[in-house]
């Protein structure tokens, strides 16, 4: 068995497919692998099975080809996503004030 714990944090796309290459590899030879991610893309590219957890407790096990990444996410968040992310504040505009605030009445 092995176990891959977000193995592709630093690797590049290029990178993920030559390790999704090994890991077929090594799947076709009979060697168990428990691949972790966050990036549900890749679990849908490389598992056959997927188990969601959510708060450290098992939600269930899936075969891959019953769930899109996004019904992955909503079994990991517990609710039915929206599609909206929220809004992020504008920069604020206007002009850049500066303030000087002198420690020592013998400055200037």
């Amino acid at each position: 068995m092995l176990i891959l714990d977000e193995p592709s944090a630093i690797l590049t796309h290029a990178e993920i497919d030559v390790l999704f290459a090994v890991v077929r590899r090594l799947t076709a030879a009979g060697v168990a692998v428990v691949y972790i991610s966050h990036r549900l893309d890749e679990l849908v590219r490389i598992a056959d099975e997927v188990t969601v957890m959510r708060d450290g407790t098992t939600v269930g096990t899936y075969p891959i080809g019953d769930l899109s990444a996004r019904q992955i996410a909503e079994l990991m968040v517990g609710e039915v996503l929206s599609g909206e992310r929220p809004s992020r504040a504008a920069p604020a505009r206007g002009r850049s004030t500066a303030c000087w605030c002198p420690t020592s009445a013998s400055r200037p």
